[in-house]
């Protein structure tokens, strides 16, 4: 846990660190849902209250999760089973003082629970970026000889996985989705109930699946650290990782793709892209302007609330490529 007593109330679901790369004093050029090119800080964009809050799980939800499909490996089964179960030992934590309320530590006890409940699921993603900051950190450097490293690497895929499912647009869409379904009975009511509740737990499953699927296929992918020499920036946004096969209005549709090529800005000079396809293999010796663009126009079309920049010039460049701005 943090430091006794502090409570984590606001949680970032685009990490911080990574969006230094493009702040200058930690200020960003952004544009959001208003249309307004604004200059802040990082620290209070992307992000929400409570967005990782433990939801106390129940002996119900702990049925349902573990019954969730998640991936065949032994391994990440047991794994998963571990989290749920770490998970409800916190959950006994957020409830330890129900009941109390005649104690005279009630009062401590109403701490401990709301501590728990802000902080534990936020330090877990907050483990996953530490594991990865050196690697982001040298690739910031223009240095991807790191992930050479079979635990960088490993390290590296299991982020950005958790990046791409943590996110507002994959927990807002899906619900919106949900919003649509017509429940036949009651036990589909119920599911939907359970699916809702749960997400929070259910995402981070679903995020370390695909980690270790992006980590199996490491060595058969198309890997291209991009550098950018032109004088155009890459942007980013709230969805920084994008697969590009699938990218812009197409991102709307919550089919999973049969193949990907992921995209992951890594700094105004800097992309990482881990390919299916051989389409952007001649990145490697370099990149011209043009696709420049074409990435940028993508991750703009990619974005859910938010788009982020090193350049004003370039903000505004990309604002007619940003949907939220479009008419359906």
């Amino acid at each position: 846990m943090s430091r006794s007593g502090e409570i984590k109330r606001n949680h970032h679901y685009v990490w911080a660190h990574y969006l230094r790369a493009w702040a200058s004093n930690n200020n960003i050029w952004h544009l959001g849902p208003s249309g307004a090119v604004s200059y802040n800080s990082i620290k209070g964009l992307s992000k929400e209250e409570g967005y990782n809050n433990v939801i106390a799980l129940t002996e119900e939800d702990v049925d349902f999760l573990k019954r969730w499909p998640t991936h065949d490996s032994p391994s990440l089964k047991d794994f998963h089973k571990r989290q749920i179960a770490y998970f409800g030992l916190v959950s006994k934590l957020i409830n330890c003082h129900v009941g109390q309320e005649d104690s005279s530590k009630y009062e401590d006890l109403c701490r401990i629970s709301k501590e728990a409940e802000s902080n534990f699921f936020e330090e877990t993603h907050t483990a996953i970026e530490l594991l990865a900051r050196p690697i982001l950190d040298q690739l910031v450097a223009g240095d991807a000889t790191c992930l050479e490293d079979k635990k960088n690497s490993t390290n590296f895929c299991n982020f950005l996985a958790h990046q791409l499912f943590r996110t507002r647009k994959i927990r807002d869409r899906i619900f919106a989705e949900h919003e649509k379904l017509k429940p036949k009975n009651a036990q589909e009511v119920h599911y939907m109930r359970l699916f809702r509740k749960n997400w929070w737990l259910l995402s981070f499953m679903n995020g370390s699946g695909f980690g270790y699927g992006l980590v199996k296929g490491w060595e058969k992918s198309k890997r291209v650290f991009v550098r950018n020499e032109t004088d155009l920036p890459f942007i980013t946004s709230d969805c920084p990782v994008i697969n590009l096969q699938a990218s812009g209005g197409a991102a709307a549709r919550l089919s999973v793709p049969k193949t990907m090529d992921l995209y992951y800005p890594i700094s105004p000079k800097f992309g990482y892209i881990i390919a299916d396809s051989d389409s952007y293999e001649h990145m490697s010796d370099g990149i011209s302007e043009s696709e420049v663009r074409h990435l940028n126009i993508a991750v703009a079309g990619n974005a859910h609330l938010t788009i982020y920049s090193s350049s004003e010039a370039s903000m505004r460049e990309f604002k007619p490529h940003y949907l939220r701005l479009q008419k359906p």
